[in-house]
């Protein structure tokens, strides 16, 4: 693992994101997974959730909502529009980035409490729009953390991914220079036998961070909890994203500190 050019999946969306919506963080459904041990560890946090169906982006906007009393008045006139189109919507309200094309709708944030999310999917699809098609969803957990040095970091990397099945050109990945060091950019895994649904899997991506300072030190990792909605499903999407949300999230941590206690151990 080393220091690269910035990944694709490492966007500034969340910097981007700077207003705060009041809310109250709920106990929507029990869970098993342990949360991360310790949470100040953690930097630039972000979660969504991305809808896959049919959707009318052009209906999707402050006023919209606000209408519906999804938001309040005051978030609806501070809302930020990026673009409202009948192909693509995008704005903010509040600490809510949305955006909606024909084919996918998302709601991400980079500021807790994360269950405002399910709340907002729940008011529009749950309740408002509950007869759009939804194929599929995603939730989404995505942070950086710290690890004790570049050479940590870099022993990491090599655990993940390791050099020798690469051969001479593994070797041609060392260097004494960490600018000139080699190694894993960006590494997927997938698990595809999960308990809590008839179809889908979990996917995680682990690359150098580009984020934290000094380079070198850090881990970012993406975490997609995909559902994929079937005819069979006794819960709709909406339903499914206010029950499972909270204990998504939870796993991802988890991931996480499976992840960050490993590194630790590297010291």
């Amino acid at each position: 693992m080393t220091y690269n050019a910035l990944p694709l999946r490492q966007r500034h969306d969340n910097v981007k994101i700077n207003f705060f919506i009041e809310d109250s963080q709920k106990g929507i459904f029990s869970s098993p997974w342990k949360v991360f041990p310790n949470m100040s560890a953690i930097e630039n946090q972000l979660a969504g959730v991305t809808l896959v169906g049919d959707f009318n982006p052009a209906i999707f906007n402050p006023d919209w909502l606000k209408y519906r009393k999804i938001i309040t008045p005051q978030e609806a006139e501070q809302a930020q529009i990026g673009i409202i189109h009948k192909e693509f919507t995008q704005f903010q309200v509040g600490n809510l980035q949305i955006e909606s094309s024909c084919e996918n709708f998302s709601i991400k944030t980079s500021v807790e409490p994360f269950i405002k999310i399910a709340d907002v999917i729940m008011g529009i699809f749950g309740e408002e729009l509950k007869y759009t098609p939804i194929k599929a969803m995603g939730i989404n957990y995505h942070a950086h953390f710290k690890v004790a040095s570049r050479d940590i970091q870099t022993k990491l990397g090599r655990a993940l991914a390791p050099l020798a099945p690469w051969g001479e050109w593994g070797d041609k990945l060392e260097s004494e220079e960490f600018e000139k060091r080699g190694g894993m950019a960006n590494l997927t895994m997938q698990q595809n036998d999960v308990s809590d649904r008839k179809s889908g899997r979990i996917l995680v991506t682990v690359q150098p961070s580009n984020l934290l300072q000094p380079s070198g030190t850090g881990v970012f990792i993406a975490i997609n909890d995909h559902y994929d909605q079937t005819v069979e499903d006794e819960l709709s999407a909406p339903e499914r994203c206010s029950k499972l949300f909270t204990p998504s999230l939870e796993r991802a941590r988890w991931i996480l500190t499976c992840l960050s206690n490993y590194a630790i151990g590297l010291e």
